[in-house]
């Protein structure tokens, strides 16, 4: 017999209340299968694709150089810094004087194998996106310049607060006393001695005779 649907109203809910329940679970289920998190051993849903990989990563996990990119993309990359010197010569026709003047300057440059890349990637940006991110890194630098300059202020500052060690010389002196006895020359070597000097025998006599001699 067929069933009188204004009869079973019961059987009508419960048609109802499972077909709700299984479009639930489809839904859910779904939801689950589209749920992407950091490709890096994180569970953190707010997450952004890396420009260059396309891997999702989160903030935690984002390149030291720039959070538009992962943490793996451009290890390679490094921030050269090179010292050189520079010298200028200007002769003055008037005084004819040459004036040499040498400057000691340092240059900062990116390098390594991963740097040729940023190339076409920046050419790859639309106006928006290029304009979005260029105040991004000039916000960055500018933050960067003030904590740069807090540090080297704290750091003087500390220098100058430090005591100034008390610098004591002691110098020794090494002294020698050499003492000599000088004995006074008998009869007969004063005669050879002024025998020497070619004076006659009667003055030798004379002088030898008044310092007591024989």
């Amino acid at each position: 017999m067929p069933i009188d649907d204004e009869k079973n109203p019961d059987l009508i809910s419960s048609d109802v209340s499972d077909a709700i329940a299984r479009q639930d679970q489809e839904e859910l289920k779904a939801a689950t299968e589209n749920i992407i998190t950091c490709a890096f051993d994180c569970s953190e849903m707010d997450i952004v694709n890396c420009r260059k990989c396309s891997r999702p990563f989160c903030i935690m996990h984002s390149n030291r150089f720039s959070p538009n990119f992962c943490k793996e993309c451009f290890a390679n990359l490094a921030c050269i810094e090179d010292k050189f010197t520079r010298t200028f010569e200007d002769y003055n026709e008037v005084t004819e004087k040459l004036t040499i003047t040498r400057q000691s300057c340092t240059k900062y440059y990116m390098d390594g194998p991963d740097w040729p890349f940023f190339t076409p990637w920046i050419a790859s940006l639309s106006d928006t996106e290029l304009r979005s991110i260029w105040n991004f890194h000039f916000f960055v630098m500018k933050t960067i310049e003030v904590e740069n300059e807090v540090r080297r202020i704290k750091k003087l500052k500390k220098l100058r607060e430090e005591p100034t060690p008390k610098i004591r010389r002691i110098t020794s002196v090494a002294k020698s006393t050499t003492t000599k006895i000088v004995q006074p020359p008998t009869p007969e070597e004063l005669r050879k001695i002024l025998k020497k000097q070619g004076l006659p025998d009667i003055y030798i006599n004379q002088m030898i005779a008044a310092m007591g001699g024989e």
